[in-house]
């Protein structure tokens, strides 16, 4: 057949037609009107579902937040660090050089010596013991004792509640150390109380020479803090097997009355609170003559310290002793009576040498040559059952 230029014309027409159906027809060709979804990106594993929407790649993580101020405990926030003010001493070497008073304020004894701007005690090698006072209140975390001569003898240190209660923060074994001067730090915890006087035990008996402290810092939160009520038990060391207990029974040589006075007023925890001539204290029945107290606990033990609660003219106890399960009397502490200035104070005996358990404390004063009736409230009784 004869092909004229129409007929070209209409047949070139019809193959562009029929090529441009074919092309919408094949898989992969031409422009789909289906939603597209996104291959998954390289880094994207290849068994991992592709999800419509903004997605994150394999390569981000979720944006570490900084730590808060309330992630960890601030830096001595809120703390108060202060230096004693005040100090006693069970001796003291001197009444100015050595003396409790040298121990006050901050640290004047740069050298490791023999320098009388420390506290020294009267004696190198005997048991010790030195009370430092601070203006203010504070539920501790920390004590800090600057020792700047034959250091490492301290066995206990104590701290002192406002009721006049004492709560064991650290016990050690005396021994000599080679750092001098050196700072003994005690990190405080489970005393939720506010405090404000700390007591150091010295052991110089199997000492070298005179174990002197030059300073004393207490740090802690201020009284005025919101402070964790005390359990019901705040005075329990964190010694394992410790027992600290009041007693429950007394008797006395003489008694000033039959209730006020009474021996049974020295019987429990401490109630009174002021150093003052209070019939809820024992009293002897005259006040210039010699007598004992002896009270009783529910629990016998191996006695490790005695404290003993004085509230009107302290200072006229000459010997305390503790009575075994046989009846036996043991003296754990001999002294000379005299008036002392602190008041109310509790006067603490560091037992050692007993390794029997007792159940009762026989305490005896001379008040020959005393002022006044010197009263005991309290007595508590440490040991390990």
């Amino acid at each position: 057949m004869r092909i004229t230029d129409k007929n070209r014309v209409l047949l070139f027409a019809a193959m562009t037609l029929m090529f441009i159906v074919s092309a919408c027809t094949v898989p992969g060709m031409g422009v789909s009107t289906s939603p597209s979804v996104e291959e998954p990106s390289p880094t994207t594993p290849a068994d991992t579902p592709v999800v419509e929407g903004p997605v994150a790649t394999a390569t981000e993580a979720p944006a570490a937040a900084e730590p808060t101020a309330t992630t960890a405990e601030p830096p001595a926030a809120g703390l108060l660090r202060q230096w004693a003010t005040g100090a006693t001493a069970s001796s003291e070497y001197g009444s100015e050089s050595w003396s409790a008073q040298q121990a006050t304020g901050a640290p004047d004894t740069m050298e490791c010596g023999d320098i009388q701007t420390a506290w020294a005690s009267e004696t190198s090698d005997g048991v010790d013991w030195l009370e430092l006072s601070f203006v203010t209140a504070v539920v501790p975390t920390e004590i800090n004792i600057r020792e700047t001569y034959s250091p490492g003898f301290i066995a206990r240190v104590e701290v002192k509640d406002e009721r006049g209660i004492y709560h064991t923060v650290w016990e050690g074994t005396p021994e000599a150390v080679e750092q001098c001067p050196r700072v003994l730090t005690i990190p405080v915890s489970g005393v939720s109380v506010p405090v404000s006087v700390v007591r150091i035990n010295l052991d110089q008996r199997e000492g070298g020479y005179y174990n002197e402290i030059d300073a004393v810092e207490l740090v802690g939160l201020p009284s005025t803090s919101p402070v964790v009520e005390p359990t019901a038990t705040p005075s329990q060391p964190p010694v394992a097997g410790m027992t600290r207990q009041w007693a429950i029974g007394a008797t006395a040589s003489s008694e000033y009355g039959s209730d006020s006075w009474s021996a049974q007023q020295a019987t429990g925890a401490p109630d009174t609170m002021e150093c003052d001539d209070l019939q809820t204290a024992w009293a002897s029945e005259t006040s210039d003559g010699v007598d004992w107290l002896e009270v009783s606990f529910a629990t016998a033990v191996v006695p490790t310290e005695i404290n003993i609660r004085e509230t009107n003219s302290p200072g006229f106890i000459n010997r305390v002793e503790v009575r075994d399960d046989m009846g036996l009397y043991h003296i754990v502490w001999e002294g000379t009576p005299g008036a002392v200035e602190q008041c109310p104070r509790v006067f603490s005996v560091a037992v050692s040498g007993v390794g029997v358990r007792v159940n009762a404390v026989r305490i005896s004063l001379d008040q020959r040559n005393g002022g006044w009736y010197n009263e005991i409230d309290a007595v508590e009784l440490v040991g390990q059952e």
